[in-house]
């Protein structure tokens, strides 16, 4: 069955290594220890967790915490039902691509897959914090309409 070690709060029990996931209610950090005892000791001895400590290599992992799209989507001013024209729209990829022709370009992108004629750069759209905000000014100006087909399925309009 191979070696064993069995580790709580403070003490392990065993002789060769274990991986301690530790939370820590204050700082919310999740603490990674490896457990390396000293061979000496047999298997069935109980080891202090304090003395165990001078042996651990600890790495405390915080990273850094990036919202996901639909996140994005709900902090903005649009209403909740974005979540879903998004995922009917481009699949929640912000590089999708629409070839359609519009009056005098090419084109919708992004998230919400906004019409090239609504931006000067087109691909300044493939960004999912500029793609949400100009899905805000046009909703603002044209409504549920700019997205009639997709809004029809999920019955944001009649």
């Amino acid at each position: 069955m191979g070696n064993r070690t069995t580790c709580s709060k403070r003490r392990c029990v065993g002789t060769r290594s274990a991986t301690i996931t530790y939370i820590h209610p204050f700082f919310v950090k999740i603490l990674l220890a490896t457990v390396i005892a000293n061979p000496i000791y047999p298997p069935a001895i109980e080891v202090p967790f304090t003395f165990l400590e001078s042996f651990l290599p600890i790495t405390y992992v915080a990273e850094a915490y990036e919202p996901t799209t639909e996140e994005l989507i709900l902090a903005s001013s649009l209403p909740p039902i974005f979540v879903d024209i998004a995922r009917k729209e481009s699949r929640m990829k912000t590089t999708a691509y629409n070839p359609e022709w519009h009056r005098g370009c090419q084109g919708s992108y992004g998230l919400f897959q906004i019409a090239c004629l609504h931006v000067d750069n087109p691909d300044d759209l493939y960004n999912v914090h500029f793609n949400i905000e100009m899905a805000e000014k046009v909703f603002e100006s044209q409504g549920y309409g700019a997205w009639y087909n997709t809004c029809k399925t999920l019955g944001c309009i009649n």
